[in-house]
């Protein structure tokens, strides 16, 4: 019929009003098929297959018909064109297209055609892209690498149960329980999971993976993985006639016994599928609407330039040839003869894994051995069975109730097997076995039987919660397939497994790997051990980057431009810089609109690597997908790949249904799973690329190993850590290709943007050692490689706890989900508000935190850490589920009752025997890192080891205190956390037991203000800590872990130090900060800047005033250039992290992180929680200005695109960003305040003025370390002043000091200012006055007024509220105010008075600062005072009373300073050993630079070493610079060059007096100064020297080099003359030492020793002649004479002492030095330094500690303490008369005692022990009526007591004590009565504490109590320190006497109890 004809016959029908579809008739059609019986049909098949019909597709698998028919179905087809390309329904295309369709449904009808099905016939015609050779090239290559007939050999040839009833394709294993079901009918394609077996699935088609066919429409969960196709369907057919059978499952070690498993039908037929040729009709194509490209839309204005800078990284890189053009790959499978060992058993290396209806499917590498490469391989395991574990109830339990029968195991076994049949589980083992539980579930045993039950993973699990009415506990109901595994063939990581038996026809192309194979048994699989040291196989590394770009209609993110980089056979030990290692590269990309830039092809031929220009998203898909395959990588690297890049892309793959998805994995999928976008997150994702690892560098793992990233953005890691010349620019996207991204070159500069990202990934990966690190993380927990890269570290040490206790028979603890775990506490929690801001409970006291003392310390500062506190505790202890009892405990969770630590002889545990086996390989590890020969290869293997070792121990705890985790123990973790604490306080009393300060502690740290000055005193108290620490440890173990030169403590957490650190042998200072504001990310990078600037001026140690004039005039400054914009806008950007989705906050139109949030939502992008958001709070635009500063927020693109009207809100930056942190950091230091800062920001000061009031008031209460830098006039401004009255005039005057009240200072005192009057105070008058002011001032403090700091309540109380220091109000009622209450006179205002009032009399202060001043009369009156005021003892007392009261005492005397410049001596006889010596012993400090150092003994001198001159001026630059000094002495001076030096640094110093040894001849007359030296030292030296002290030969050596000529002296007189002649060299004087020129008594020269009478040494001063006469002293001990007298000549010139006396004392010395010098070595010894020093044989304040441990006193000590009556008196058997008597006698001697107390306060010498004296006769007048009442409760009056006489006991010893006291002097009298007084403590003492004492019923007990009484133990502590103080001041022979005087009172103690026994008599 023709068209017209059509076209009346459809008018004719719509004028009817009908539709040609009710014209239609339905034909019936007969059968379309013959009815065969099985074997009919198979022989039809196999014509067809012979006739060879199938078409190779492009992985040479092939497609063939095996027989099956689909009826009319039609799946979504695809068409080769994009979809938005499709035709509108009503054109002629369309048309075409609906004949078609008919076309093909008739052809249906006809045969069997849906295996023939290729997709919907072309549309209209449409111009193609023109194929570029480059393209040619590509696919050429891609299809010649098709092997299309590859079938795979069989080892060995296994006979495969066929089913005859059914025609299906073979599965992967099925599951047991489905392998009798012979009668299932499962139809598959090749890329598809296996089909679930009780459900039927129609056919489905899917094309290889560059056709367009459709794919399926099933679920991967319900899709049972298949067996793909094979290579050829006709060596299928053949292989068809074959069967094998399938082995039953061998039992394990465990399982023997076990009920057989039924021999399973394997499944082996093969499916083809098939090519559709005939032509079907598409779905009618939408016409889209077209939008401009960019390359063709000229832009408006001149498009800016950028710096693309990172085509610099790329071109540095090492790219090889490209994908396209590498060399051949073969893309068929592995040959299985390739790959197995002789012994027919499989090597794979098992890198990821994946489970499958109850099989697992690992992933790995196995070795070509034809090639020698690694080709990646799949092993499907089946028959991995569930373990679990039922524990039998002692008596049956019916309808909830317990009855009386007995249950035996025979029970258990009826009802779990019961229990199995309901479930129809067919196949089950069941038998009893014995495990240990050491866990949390309440309950249960030990240690006792289990019923064990396996059964097969396909089969549905049992509840967690099931119980039975014979077993109470089923473990192991949720135990995954994968931990089953690795646990019972304990398989710890990524590691070799040896596979036996492997089937390799079982399954085929089920993968995308090169190699498969099934094991019928999970016992056929089992580690390679370590002994055969196989290394792990090179890797396949890519890394990925994409540019998407936002669809508006759609809002949706779709790709612009994929690149990948490829590494390929990567080692994981390689140490090759990222840059240097070789890569392939490729880019797919599709233009922005319509077309490319002109010429931008041409410009992708100029690059490096391969870049493919597709049309549109679709195609660059499918090729992205193709090169993936092809290059078949193992590790993909991204960053955010986990949680957004991957997501993209695979919403992207199922939003344009591109065919092979799932080749992003190694798993072959057949559709996307139902979970998929729904609530599947990251692990659904996950499991779609199975078989790959993924490393992504911004994940849990990632960040853990970048801590100093803030944001994690790409850009900050590359500057954080790859370093300089990897400089990463940020891009916007949406900006750029707007912009200067349509040009060609610009756009490939934003192309190569996305290139070098992947190069910046990729270096990051191999610098931070990711993936070797991880692994061997994985392989200590033996967990999988795959989830350790997720940063999943709870799991890591599951796994490593689970594989322990399952090596030791312990039933394990089950998982809970996370949503049971939240239930569960909530349920212990109670029901408390669910608010989202609510912080969570504690479950148990955590780590112990000192309150700081917070200040700025300017000395060093200590860090002392615990090395691995919690981990060292567990072993320490024996802390384990095993070991601790915590029964008591986890009855109540909610009582904080800690269990106790298990006891010594108990086993170790497992959790610390496991921590010390990690501690343990990491030692051993360290040890191999020492080894010199190492490899760097080998040393950065090991440093990974070493540190996932220390990870992983540090991280064990963890486990216990996480509520998440199975292995959660809260009273294991409580113990712990218990012990830390107390260790904690325990070292800290250590401390300060030893005169430490701590002045901050948190868990495992305390810090030590060591208060030296010097690094090295520093250390060396650090060290003496440690190893007092260390000793009271088994294992613990203290270290300095920072030392601090000066630190700012802010709050707990929070401080800021100069660390050093040691490097390269120097000392470097290290700026450290920690919880400040500007370690936070919510603080822009300008407020961190600001921050840092503040610390390092505060930090920098200079002078607090000038420091704080810097610190304001830098804010003031900030302040104006950011008003004036001239800041960076980068430096505004605020990064904040969400901790949940934008539109979940409740508050957030007030947020401004989530308005920017949800504005970049609404753009398409993609925001998740825990995504940092980075925003500037601007000053709005002309709609926006007004609002608040949320909605004012934007990004820094938005801010910074040219057309932007925004700018930063620098008032909001001010007041939000700067002016809080810096507020923060300056608090502790005086001298600003918030006001002060707010007015240099320009801020409204008025809102500080009370707000910071409180703050402020803090402040001033606090006092602070570094107080005294500030000037007087401001720190003791509201201190009151010295009023002085004069007691003639009458006139009061205030005295402002010595400088400040000048015209009351002179000669004569302090003097009336009255010029009428002019008298002097007096100076008792002047002590009065101050004293009495004084205490007007102390009275004012102990009155304790309390105000408000409310200006506007003015509240003043003496009362405290009871809510602390709330203010009450005015009325008193709690209400009306908010203010706080302070004290009126604070504890800083009484000190700054009392320092104030010490001030006045400083001398030395006010002559300092006169001196500065330079004000004549000024000085005058300085020194007028200083002669009046210090002469005066009055004064004196009263200054140091002050002194005293503030706690420092005044040194009015420095100590004198000499360095000695000299060589060394390593016999310590002479050189700078004995000038130190000698230094030593005349009181002066000894600084050093040594020239020289000497190999030497008293033999001789054996080697010299010459320092470099350099060297030695470096230290004599730090010692003068830093410490200085007085006189410098010189010695061994070296050579010419350092003589320089010296001459140099003497000059520049100005050192006011020098003494030269000029050590240039040796005693054997050999010289020792090179010539060129001697007349550089005459030259330069001799005119700086004050003294020199040559010998003769030396003298004349010096004259020598001069050029005179002199004759050596013979006599007295020549040596006179000598001495003239050297000074004229241009020293100032001469001493010319005469040992070689001995005399006779009358001064002649002797001829011979025995003549020698004397020796003399010649001074000559330039003036006078001064000859110093000593006996000549034949001694071998003369070695160092010479030094030792230089030495002291300078020693004695510093302590300032002239010329004369200073060599006459030195002279003196030397001589007594070698008249007591002792024998030392075999030739000449040293002198003896130290002749005129004694010691005392105690350390000061040890003197009590040392009488009494020596044994002359102990013996009677002992006596006296432990006397029989002392014993009696303990166990209350002392009889009651005995008692009565001593205590008569106690009351007598007590008189007596007062007696002797008063006499010693008459014989003291200072106030302070007449008061300690007069102090101890009040407390024994205390004591006395005390013991009156005590004596009256025994019936003993004071009158009858008065009238008893004295025994001699009782007057023989107190007699004794006043003769002492009478004929000696106070520390005599004080000796004698020490036994008393210490003595009765000690012994009340022991009995308090004996545990043998008897106290209910003793009614001796109150006598014991009333001795260890606080006012008697104060007693006995003022008089022990009276006597320590005075004891350090006795000579040794002195202590002796008072040694015999302590134990002669001793002895007459042991008669006075004696006498209570009975002993005694009455006279």
């Amino acid at each position: 019929m023709s068209a017209r004809a059509k076209l009346a016959e459809l008018r004719a029908l719509r004028a009817a009003g009908k539709k040609r579809l009710s014209t239609y008739e339905v034909e019936e059609q007969g059968d379309v098929y013959e009815e065969v019986d099985d074997e009919g049909y198979k022989k039809i098949i196999r014509n067809r297959l012979d006739q060879d019909d199938f078409v190779v597709d492009d992985n040479g698998e092939g497609y063939a018909d095996d027989g099956r028919e689909v009826w009319n179905e039609r799946g979504a087809d695809y068409d080769s064109e994009s979809e938005d390309d499709e035709l509108p329904a009503r054109s002629k295309a369309a048309k075409r297209k609906r004949e078609e369709e008919k076309q093909r449904k008739e052809k249906i009808n006809n045969g069997i055609s849906k295996y023939f099905n290729s997709g919907a016939a072309p549309s209209a015609p449409k111009p193609k892209p023109v194929a570029t050779a480059e393209d040619d090239a590509f696919m050429a290559d891609l299809l010649g690498e098709v092997d299309t007939n590859v079938v795979p050999q069989r080892l060995p040839t296994r006979n495969i149960v066929k089913s005859e009833t059914r025609r299906k394709v073979r599965i992967l294993s099925p599951p047991l329980s489905d392998r009798t079901r012979k009668d299932a009918h499962i139809k598959k394609d090749e890329n598809s999971d296996p089909v679930s077996p009780v459900k039927d699935q129609s056919d489905i088609n899917i094309d290889d993976d560059f056709d367009d066919g459709p794919l399926p429409n099933m679920d991967d969960e319900d899709v049972p993985m298949s067996d793909p196709m094979p290579s050829s369907p006709i060596s299928k057919a053949i292989e068809r006639k074959t069967a094998v059978s399938v082995k039953v499952e061998e039992s394990d070690e465990d399982d023997t016994d076990l009920m057989e498993v039924t021999q399973a039908t394997g499944q082996n037929e093969a499916k083809a599928a098939s090519i559709n040729m005939a032509g079907s009709r598409p779905v009618p194509k939408l016409k889209k609407e077209s939008y401009p490209s960019i390359a063709s839309s000229s832009p408006a204005k001149a498009l800016p330039d950028v710096d693309a800078s990172w085509n610099d990284v790329r071109s540095k890189l090492n790219v090889l040839s490209s994908p396209a053009h590498s060399e051949m790959r073969t893309f068929g499978k592995l040959r299985p003869q390739d790959v197995v060992e002789e012994d027919g058993s499989l090597r794979m290396f098992w890198l990821d894994f994946t489970e499958v209806n109850g099989s697992l499917c690992l992933f790995g590498k196995v070795k070509n051995k034809q090639t020698g490469s690694y080709a990646s391989a799949f092993v499907k395991v089946d028959n991995i069975l569930r373990k679990l574990y039922f524990l039998p109830r002692e008596n049956r339990h019916k309808h909830g109730r317990e009855t009386d029968e007995e249950v035996d195991m025979e029970d258990v076994y009826r009802e779990v097997d019961d229990m199995m049949s309901r479930l129809r589980v067919g196949m089950h083992k069941i038998k009893p076995c014995t495990r240990k539980y050491a866990f949390e579930v309440p309950g249960i045993p030990k240690e006792t039987d289990y019923l064990k039950l396996l059964y097969p993973y396909d089969k549905p699990a049992l509840p967690m919660d099931v119980k039975g009415e014979t077993f109470s506990h089923v473990f192991g109901t949720n135990t995954a397939l994968f931990e089953q595994f690795v646990l019972w063939k304990n398989i710890m990581g990524p590691c070799w497994l040896k596979i036996e038996e492997a089937d390799f026809s079982a399954v085929n192309n089920a993968s995308w790997c090169k190699f498969e194979c099934q094991v019928s048994k999970p016992a056929l699989i089992s580690p390679v051990p370590d002994t055969e040291n196989l290394d792990a196989p090179p890797l396949t590394l890519m890394s990925l980057s994409f540019r998407t770009q936002l669809n508006v209609k759609e809002n949706k993110q779709e790709i612009l431009v994929a690149s990948a980089r490829v590494y390929e056979n990567v080692s994981l030990t390689d140490t090759t810089p990222p840059e240097k290692l070789p890569c392939k590269t490729f880019t797919v990309m599709r233009p922005v609109g319509t077309s490319y830039p002109m010429h931008f092809e041409t410009e992708t031929r100029k690059q490096r690597g391969t870049f493919m220009l597709e049309r549109s998203e679709q195609f660059l898909l499918s090729k992205f997908l193709a090169l993936f395959e092809k290059m078949d990588p193992d590790v993909l690297m991204g960053h955010q790949l986990q949680e957004v890049d991957l997501s993209v892309l695979l919403n992207r793959l199922k939003e344009k249904k591109t065919p092979g998805w799932h080749r992003l994995g190694r798993l072959k999928r057949g559709d996307w799973p139902k979970n998929f976008n729904r609530s599947g997150g990251f692990f659904a994702e996950r499991h779609l690329i199975a078989g790959r690892l993924m490393c992504d560098v911004a994940n849990d793992m990632g960040k853990s190993l970048m801590m100093k990233c803030q944001s994690w953005s790409l850009t900050e890691m590359c500057e954080l850590y790859l370093g300089q010349g990897n400089t990463r620019q940020e891009l916007d996207t949406e900006a750029a290709l707007k912009s200067w991204a349509t040009t060609k070159d610009g756009l490939m500069n934003f192309v190569n943007h996305c290139d070098a990202d992947t190069y910046f990934i990729a270096a990051l990966v191999l610098k931070l050692q990711m993936l070797p690190l991880t692994k061997v993380l994985t392989n200590i927990a033996g967990n999988s490689w795959a989830r350790t890269l997720s940063g999943t570290r709870a799991e890591r040490n599951e796994y490593i706890l689970l594989h322990e206790f399952h090596r030791n028979k312990y039933i394990c603890p089950d998982k809970y989900s996370s949503k049971l775990l939240k239930a569960e506490e909530k349920l212990q929690e109670g029901d408390e508000d669910d608010s989202a801001d609510k912080k969570k409970k504690d479950k148990y006291k955590g780590g112990l935190v000192f309150e700081p003392e917070k200040g700025l310390y300017d000395r060093f500062v200590l860090v002392m850490d615990f090395n691995s506190l919690y981990p060292s505790i567990i072993q320490e202890y024996n802390i384990c589920f095993t070991t601790v009892e915590r029964t008591a405990t986890a009855e109540n969770d909610k009582e904080e009752k800690v269990p106790e630590v298990p006891s010594s002889e108990q086993e170790q545990g497992i959790l610390p025997r496991l921590i010390a086996t990690l501690v343990g390989r990491r030692r051993e590890v360290k040890k191999l890192m020492k080894d010199k020969r190492a490899t760097p290869e080998q040393l950065a293997l090991w440093d990974t080891k070493q540190l996932a070792f220390k990870l992983t121990a540090n991280s064990m705890y963890g486990c216990l205190g996480y509520t998440q985790s199975r292995f959660y123990a809260r009273p294991l973790a409580m113990l712990t956390t218990f012990k830390g604490r107390e260790i904690l306080r325990s070292t800290k009393e250590l401390a300060e037991s030893k005169q430490l300060r701590v002045i901050y502690g948190d868990t495992d740290s305390v810090m030590i203000n060591t208060n030296m000055d010097t690094i090295s005193d520093a250390i060396k108290v650090g060290e003496e800590f440690k190893k007092s620490v260390n000793e009271r440890y088994r294992l613990l173990e203290i270290d300095i872990d920072n030392i601090f030169r000066r630190l700012l403590l802010h709050a707990k957490k929070k401080y800021a130090a100069v660390n050093i650190t040691e490097v390269d042998g120097k000392y470097v200072d290290k700026l450290e900060v920690k919880g400040l504001d500007m370690k936070r990310r919510e603080y822009c990078s300008l407020s961190k800047e600001v921050s840092q600037k503040l610390l390092n001026e505060v930090l920098s140690g200079e002078d607090q005033e000038l420091v704080l004039n810097r610190i304001h005039d830098y804010l003031r400054e900030l302040a104006g250039k950011m008003r004036e914009f001239t800041v960076p806008v980068q430096k505004y950007v605020i990064y904040t992290k969400l901790s949940k989705r934008p539109e979940e906050y409740p508050n957030k139109e007030t947020m401004p992180p989530v308005q920017v949030a949800l504005r970049e939502l609404a753009r398409g992008k993609t925001v998740r929680p825990n995504d940092v958001i980075s925003y500037i709070v601007t000053s709005g635009d002309s709609e926006t200005a007004s609002l608040p500063p949320a909605k004012r927020s934007y990004t820094l693109q938005d801010v910074m695109k040219p057309d932007s009207e925004l700018k930063p809100d620098i008032e909001f930056y001010l007041l939000k960003q700067i002016f809080p942190p810096i507020e923060r950091l300056c608090a502790p230091i005086p001298g600003t305040d918030a006001v002060r800062l707010a007015e240099c920001l320009g801020l409204d000061v008025r809102k500080y003025q009370i707000n910071t009031s409180s703050g402020s008031n803090q402040q001033n209460a606090d006092i602070f370390p570094l107080e005294s830098q500030i000037p007087d006039s401001v720190r003791f401004e509201s201190a009151a002043r010295l009023t002085l009255t004069c007691r003639s005039c009458k006139e009061k005057s205030v005295f402002e000091g010595l400088l400040g009240s000048v015209h009351m200072c002179t000669a004569n005192g302090v003097v009336c200012p009255n010029q009428a009057c002019q008298k002097p105070f007096s100076v008792l008058t002047i002590v009065a006055q101050l004293e009495t002011q004084i205490r007007a001032q102390t009275s004012k403090y102990y009155e304790g007024w309390l105000v408000c700091d409310d200006t506007a309540c003015g509240n003043r109380t003496r009362q405290i509220s009871v809510y602390g220091h709330r203010c009450l109000g005015p009325k008193g009622h709690a209400e009306g105010c908010l203010g706080r209450m302070t004290y009126e006179y604070t504890e800083k205002q009484m000190y700054n008075q009392l320092l104030y009032f010490a001030g006045l009399w400083d001398v030395d202060k006010a002559r300092t600062a006169a001196e500065k001043d330079g004000n004549a009369e000024k000085k005058d009156s300085v020194a007028a005072g200083y002669y009046q005021i210090w002469n005066d003892s009055m004064i004196r007392v009263s200054c140091r009373q002050l002194d005293s009261n503030l706690g420092y005492s005044t040194v009015i005397m420095s100590v004198k300073k000499v360095l000695v410049i000299a060589g060394s001596d390593s016999s310590g006889g002479a050189g700078l050993e004995a000038d130190q010596r000698v230094l030593a012993a005349h009181g002066v400090y000894a600084l050093t630079a040594t020239t020289g150092l000497t190999a030497q003994n008293t033999l001789g001198v054996q080697d010299i070493f010459i320092i470099p001159p350099e060297f030695v001026k470096k230290q004599i630059n730090a010692g003068l610079e830093d410490v200085g000094a007085d006189v410098v002495k010189l010695g061994m001076l070296s050579s010419a060059e350092t003589i320089n030096v010296i001459a140099e640094a003497l000059v520049t110093h100005q050192i006011p007096a020098v003494v030269l040894d000029p050590v240039m001849v040796s005693t054997s007359g050999s010289q020792l100064l090179p010539g060129a030296a001697v007349q550089v030292l005459r030259s330069k030296l001799l005119p700086l020297t004050t003294i020199l002290t040559p010998n003769i030969p030396e003298a004349l050596l010096l004259l020598k080099d001069s050029g005179v000529d002199v004759s050596e002296p013979t006599d007295l007189p020549g040596m006179v003359q000598l001495a003239k002649q050297i000074c004229t060299l241009g020293s100032k004087g001469v001493l010319l030492k005469g040992g070689h020129l001995p005399l006779t008594k009358d001064h002649k020269t002797a001829q011979n020793q025995e003549d020698a009478c004397i020796v003399v040494d010649v001074l000559y001063d330039g003036e006078e002649v001064t000859l110093f006469e000593t006996d000549f002293l034949i001694s071998k001990n003369t070695h160092g004479t010479g030094c030792s007298l230089a030495s002291a000549i300078a020693a004695n010139l510093a302590l300032g002492k002239g010329m004369k006396r200073a060599v006459q004392s030195a002279v003196r010395f030397v001589e007594a030095g070698i008249k007591t010098s002792f024998d030392i070595g075999k030739g000449s010894g040293p002198i003896n330094h130290f002749h005129s020093l004694y010691s005392l044989p105690f350390a000061p304040g040890r003197f009590i500690e040392y009488a009494l441990d020596r044994p002359d006193v102990q013996e009677a000590w002992k006596k006296f303490t432990e006397h029989e009556f002392v014993r009696q008196l303990g166990d209350g058997t002392l009889p009651l008369e005995r008692f009565k008597s001593y205590l008569v006698q106690d009351y007598l001697y007590l008189i007596q005692f007062a007696r002797s107390n008063a006499l010693a306060a008459y014989k003291a010498g200072s106030m302070e022990s007449i008061a300690a004296s007069a102090q101890i006769v009040l407390h024994i007048q205390r004591e006395t009526a005390l013991h009156l009442d005590y004596c009256a409760s025994f019936g003993l009056t004071k009158e009858e007591m008065e009238k008893t006489p004295e025994t001699i006991a009782c007057t023989a010893y107190s007699r004794y004590i006043l003769d002492v006291g009478q004929s000696g002097d106070w520390l005599a009298l004080q000796m004698a009565l020490a036994p008393c007084l210490i003595g009765y403590g000690a012994i009340a003492r022991r009995l308090y504490t004996d545990q043998d004492s008897v106290r209910e019923g003793n009614r001796y007990w109150k006598w014991v109590e009333n001795y260890v009484a606080d006012d008697y133990t104060e007693a006995v502590r003022l008089g022990s320190e009276l006597l320590e103080k005075h004891m350090r001041e006795v000579s040794p022979s002195r202590m002796e006497e008072l040694i015999k005087i302590f134990v002669r009172a001793t002895e007459l103690e042991i008669r006075f109890w004696d006498m209570g026994l009975g002993g005694g008599e009455s006279c």
